[in-house]
C-alpha cells in the first residue's frame, strides 16, 4: 500500500513538473513514444496486369501483386483494392477485400470481370491496402495507388 501511494506521489510531482495531467487522459501512441513504422524498401512489389478486353464484350483481366525476392505476400493481413470507374472499362465488381485474392504467399491475385465500353488505352489507378512480409518484418502497405495499364479493341 505504501508503496502504490509514494509511486502515485511521484507521478503527480512529475507531471505538475512538465505541466501535464496524472494519470493521462489519452494513452501514448507510437508517436509519443518514439516508435514509428519504417518506411518500406523500393520495388518492394510490383503490379502486374494481363488480359484482353473487346468493346461490347465481357472479359477477364488479372492484377498480380508480386513480392520482390526474399518477400511474401501476407495471407492474413485483410487486404483490399478498390477500382474507380473507367471511361473505357467497366467493372462488374469495384471493391475487393482478402477473401478475393488469391495466389496464396507468392501473390495477391485478383480476377476481374471487366466489359470493354470504347477502343483505345486507358490507366485506372486502383486504391490497395496489404501487406508483404520477409522473415524479420512485415510492410503494411495503406492506401497504396497501383495503375493498372489496360487496353480495348
Amino acid at each position: 500500500m505504501k508503496l502504490t501511494v509514494i509511486a502515485l506521489a511521484l507521478g503527480l510531482v512529475a507531471a505538475s513538473l512538465v505541466g501535464a495531467t496524472w494519470p493521462p487522459t489519452t494513452p501514448p501512441s507510437g508517436d509519443d513514444i518514439g516508435l514509428r513504422a519504417a518506411a518500406p524498401p523500393p520495388n518492394l512489389y510490383t503490379a502486374q496486369v494481363t488480359g484482353a478486353l473487346a468493346v461490347g464484350q465481357d472479359g477477364k483481366i488479372t492484377v498480380k501483386l508480386v513480392p520482390a525476392e526474399g518477400y511474401k505476400w501476407n495471407v492474413d493481413y485483410p487486404a483490399k483494392l478498390k477500382l474507380p470507374a473507367g471511361q473505357k472499362v467497366e467493372f462488374k465488381k469495384t471493391d475487393f477485400a482478402r477473401g478475393d485474392f488469391k495466389g496464396g504467399e507468392t501473390a495477391g491475385i485478383l480476377e476481374l470481370d471487366a466489359k470493354g465500353k470504347a477502343a483505345g488505352d486507358e490507366t485506372v489507378t486502383a486504391t490497395a491496402s496489404f501487406s508483404i512480409c520477409s522473415k524479420e518484418t512485415c510492410h503494411l502497405l495503406r492506401d497504396r495507388k497501383i495503375d493498372l495499364k489496360l487496353s480495348v479493341k
